[in-house]
């Protein structure tokens, strides 16, 4: 169990933390953010991928679950999956 005094030394220790971050946040975005970057180009181009695949993954676990709950066979064009 934490006492007062590690409560105290935790919250100096946030709120400095806090105050650097807001006086230096502008230097920190310039030095992260390049356009010329190959990193920032890689998560530019691809980085809506994760998103639509998880979205896609969803949509087939919902369709999957209404045949099951409903009763019917499973569809021709999804027959290797209907077994998993």
């Amino acid at each position: 169990m934490k006492t007062k005094n590690d409560l105290k030394i935790l919250g100096v220790t946030a709120a400095v933390l806090l105050l650097i971050g807001a006086a230096a946040d502008l230097q920190i975005s310039h030095f992260l953010y390049n356009p010329g970057s190959m990193f920032g180009k890689l998560f530019e181009a691809i980085g809506e991928f994760p998103a639509s695949y998880l979205a896609s993954l969803c949509a087939m676990i919902i369709a999957f679950s209404k045949t099951y709950r409903s009763g019917n066979a499973c569809p021709a064009p999804y027959s290797p999956f209907c077994s998993l």
